[in-house]
């Protein structure tokens, strides 16, 4: 074996595969409805932190959502949407296809490779916004500051409750942790992807490439494969901000947008609001926040 290869074999044979991971260029993709509020926010973060492609999947939407997005791709010829309303044209007697959100994901997976010097990709949802902890490094440096892995998992820090409604993002500093993960993968993962799922997508049985999470240690799952074990290195590089709560007001609108596989008015997979203990704190540099809000207000 090469100083700088590692072997790996599978049903084709040996495959040599790099030890570092090369970052060219990263997409980020997301499936969205109704997110006229706050698509300007998301957008802005992922440029920020140097994703070079935006693609995103609009669907069963009733706002503003793509008339913003026309706005905003009008001045950013790297970031791309798709209606995908199409998809429940394949469904059942409900009029919604249950696996919309699954397959617009694949489809934007396929759209963001389609682009040759995207190495790597992140699918997360529109109210995750990925953060280097340190709040400078973009994404391509912290994919490279990392051991070689096919998939990186990164972790949610929730954020709880919003003080006022519509606060930018990290103004509210206070969070937890959770197991869930999101999950940034290579290139060569995607080539040997045998099912896209959201959080930790499935490579094929034969291909051993290493899955870590931001800290660098090899990932561990949990009670199921999708998220990690409860007790996680607590010290990582980067972390997933969620704000599914936000404020009262705006937590109460968004159940209202429904689960895109459920016909169900309102969303189950909520669980109201708790205001936890222990909370933790976001540590993030006064200047450098400052930085990235008047980069939002100018955006």
């Amino acid at each position: 074996m090469n100083d700088d290869k590692l072997s790996i074999d599978n049903a084709n044979g040996s495959k040599s595969i790099p030890l570092t991971n090369q970052c060219k260029e990263v997409a980020v993709i997301a499936v969205i409805k109704d997110e006229s509020a706050y698509i300007h926010e998301w957008i802005h973060h992922y440029l920020y932190f140097g994703f070079k492609h935006i693609y995103l999947a609009v669907n069963r939407t009733t706002d503003k959502t793509t008339e913003i997005l026309d706005l905003i791709c009008a001045e950013y010829s790297n970031v791309k949407y798709f209606v995908t309303d199409w998809m429940d044209k394949d469904s059942d007697k409900t009029g919604i296809n249950p696996s919309m959100q699954r397959l617009s994901f694949s489809f934007l997976a396929n759209e963001a490779f389609r682009e040759s010097n995207v190495s790597h990709c992140l699918s997360v949802d529109a109210d995750e916004f990925f953060y280097p902890t340190d709040f400078k490094q973009d994404v391509s440096h912290f994919i490279n500051s990392m051991p070689y892995c096919s998939r990186l998992s990164i972790h949610w820090a929730c954020q709880d409750v919003d003080d006022s409604d519509f606060a930018a993002p990290f103004v509210n500093k206070e969070y937890y942790t959770t197991s869930q993960v999101k999950s940034i993968i290579s290139r060569d993962a995607f080539v040997n992807m045998r099912k896209f799922t959201l959080h930790v997508p499935l490579l094929k049985v034969n291909y051993h490439a290493p899955h870590i999470d931001a800290s660098g240690d090899i990932f561990k799952k949990g009670k199921h494969r999708e998220i990690s074990d409860s007790n996680f290195n607590v010290n990582q590089s980067a972390f997933i901000l969620h704000r599914m709560i936000r404020s009262e007001s705006e937590y109460l609108a968004l159940l209202l947008k429904r689960n895109p596989e459920s016909t169900l008015r309102i969303k189950n997979n909520r669980d109201g609001i708790v205001k936890k203990s222990d909370l933790l704190k976001l540590s993030i540099d006064e200047l450098a926040l400052e930085h990235y809000q008047k980069s939002l207000t100018l955006f």
